[in-house]
């Protein structure tokens, strides 16, 4: 530690920090608390505030961030956090791990992890090496510890240029149970995932007899248990959510064949209904002709019968 600056007390069989600052692994530290000898189990609570510590160099100094986050060892990288933590202390004064409790938020900057062996697993089972080493974009993660188990609150980030969300528990025996849900392009999916996809799509475009194309982005759901040094993986492709995907794509294939038969159809009516609009005119036309040409007839020889009746009534008063 350099420059240690602050206020500290004993008394009462308890040794008392008020705002301590102090520089140490690379970085700034703000601490209050205590550390107390009154009951027989000696027994501390502390809060700190941290600025740009050195994420590896932290976790090889301090055993409880090695056992709590594993990760830490196998990174570079800087991280702030704002904590609280309390619990008791051994006859060797090391932290018992079991009576560990508090709370926190931990932010991360320009992360870079490497042979993580989770990771190393994860990446042999979606056979994408590159998963093995990568940046983690800058996060924030809020987390609490409780009985010696750090449980992480769902987080969104990126791993590499993959996004992800990522929440579980490491406990210090270091087992583990973390879900995490990463979206991959299909063009970056190992060979079984590949494969999965590609059947897919054959098939449903078989069944419809047209093309249907699955997202460019495929989510896939990572179970990950066990313990750290031999983790278990297991793999959900999104298999459900594809298929849900296709069927909506050929749902909507469906209603666009439909929409497009509704629109001949409708389209047919109308040319029919104009075309009998035109032929009813027409025989209204032919029927008004018709009728004009009898009124005219009618009215000749009403004319003619008329200058003839005429002609006879001249003629009968000549007799």
């Amino acid at each position: 530690m350099k420059n240690f600056n602050g206020k500290v007390v004993i008394k009462d069989k308890k040794l008392s920090f008020e705002d301590v600052k102090t520089k140490t692994l690379g970085g700034d530290v703000l601490m209050s608390g205590y550390y107390s000898t009154v009951n027989n189990s000696p027994d501390f609570k502390f809060d700190f505030k941290v600025d740009k510590l050195d994420i590896n160099t932290t976790s090889k100094t301090l055993n409880t961030v090695a056992k709590l986050a594993p990760l830490a060892k196998s990174a570079t990288g800087k991280f702030d956090a704002g904590f609280t933590i309390l619990g008791s202390l051994g006859e060797d004064m090391m932290p018992i791990l079991t009576t560990l409790n508090g709370e926190g938020l931990v932010q991360t900057f320009n992360l870079f992890f490497e042979n993580f062996e989770p990771f190393n697993k994860l990446a042999n089972e979606l056979k994408i090496s590159r998963l093995t080493k990568q940046n983690i974009k800058d996060s924030k993660v809020k987390f609490a510890i409780e009985q010696g188990k750090v449980m992480v609150e769902p987080f969104k980030t990126k791993i590499g240029d993959f996004d992800a969300e990522i929440g579980g528990y490491t406990a210090i025996d270091q087992t583990m149970d973390y879900n995490i849900n990463l979206k991959i392009p299909r063009d970056k999916l190992g060979a079984e995932a590949a494969a999965f996809t590609s059947n897919l799509s054959s098939k449903l475009s078989n069944k419809l007899g047209t093309d249907v194309q699955l997202p460019s982005v495929i989510d896939v759901g990572v179970k990950m248990t066990n313990t750290i040094t031999n983790p278990k993986i297991k793999l959900n492709l999104g298999k459900q959510d594809l298929t849900n995907s296709v069927k909506e794509q050929a749902k909507e294939k469906i209603n666009e064949e439909v929409d497009k038969a509704k629109a001949e159809a409708e389209a047919r009516a109308r040319e029919e209904a104009e075309k009998a609009k035109a032929k009813a005119q027409e025989e209204i036309d032919k029927a008004k002709e018709e009728a004009k040409r009898k009124l005219e007839e009618e009215k000749r020889k009403a004319e003619e019968k008329a200058k003839e009746e005429g002609k006879n009534k001249i003629k009968g008063l000549f007799k």
